[in-house]
């Protein structure tokens, strides 16, 4: 793969930067056109690779909800993951969806690391945004009638403090 960053200058901003990308393959030669910006994305996307931390977003899956660390890749579209409290299992990337948190253990490693190396992961991730929304979804799934009652008043008082405040 060759990169050939061309930009358009005379005053242009970066975002008029074009980035062509050519391919060369035994079929011959292929060339893609982004823009900066859209190139910035796909290399900052976060990719699938050995210590990628995921969640398990199938809610027919067993282990839905639950974090999980790529251990090793199987082919494009399965990986093999582990986590504490779970055997080592063959799962398909649909069916995760990948964070930005990256271990820095090696191919298969074994539990007692893994273990160690994933307490510190999932504290990362309950403090991320998305994991402070899972918390906060989770939570409400956990009302009673009686709680739920509760939040409404609340919510009203809330409401009428700051019609009070802006009128």
């Amino acid at each position: 793969m060759v990169f050939c960053f061309l930009s358009v200058s005379r005053g242009e901003s970066l975002s008029m930067s074009l980035v062509v990308v050519v391919v060369k393959s035994s079929g011959g030669e292929r060339s893609m056109t982004f823009s900066a910006r859209s190139w910035q994305r796909i290399l900052t996307k976060t990719n699938i690779e050995l210590g990628r931390v995921a969640l398990v977003n199938l809610k027919a899956d067993k282990l839905y909800g639950k974090l999980v660390v790529v251990v090793d890749l199987v082919d494009q579209n399965r990986v093999l993951v582990d986590a504490p409290g779970i055997k080592r299992c063959i799962i398909n990337l649909k069916r995760l969806a990948i964070t930005p948190i990256k271990l820095d253990t090696g191919r298969c490693p074994d539990a007692a690391a893994l273990a160690a190396a994933h307490k510190g992961a999932a504290a990362e991730f309950a403090a991320s945004k998305w994991g402070q929304k899972i918390a906060r979804q989770s939570a409400r799934k956990t009302l009673t009638d009686f709680d739920r009652f509760k939040v409404a008043i609340a919510r009203s008082k809330r409401s009428a403090i700051v019609k009070k405040a802006m009128a």
